[in-house]
């Protein structure tokens, strides 16, 4: 027997609670908010490259043809904007600024009282 999927509103009520009780002051929940699209990127990535490979493979000549735009580069723009690159594979602190707020919340997580 499947289990039944929630209906899409209860998903953007679920999603929306997330988001209401991330503290965005705080580099960990800045950090688990772009934990949580990684992913939906990744996969979004793999079937792009799906797309560009049948459509360009590498020893095709054809030029004419514009290239699809990343289903998700206005996402991936506003990453930059704010510091950070989709690497393929892991959202990373590019800016110095957000290097620093990562920096910080694995220095808090690394809890080194335990080492005692």
């Amino acid at each position: 027997m499947s289990r039944a999927r929630p209906p899409a509103a209860a998903n953007r009520q679920m999603l929306a609670g997330y988001y209401n009780g991330l503290d965005w002051g705080t580099a960990g929940d800045i950090r688990k908010f772009l934990n949580a699209p990684q992913p939906i990127l990744a996969e979004t990535d793999r079937m792009h490259k799906l797309v560009l490979d049948s459509r360009f493979p590498a020893w095709s000549t054809n030029t004419n043809d514009e290239k699809p735009e990343h289903p998700l580069a206005t996402l991936i723009e506003e990453l930059k904007r704010c510091g950070y690159d989709w690497t393929g594979k892991v959202i990373k602190a590019a800016a110095a600024s957000a290097r620093l707020a990562d920096a910080k919340v694995f220095a808090q997580a690394f809890d080194s009282g335990h080492l005692g």
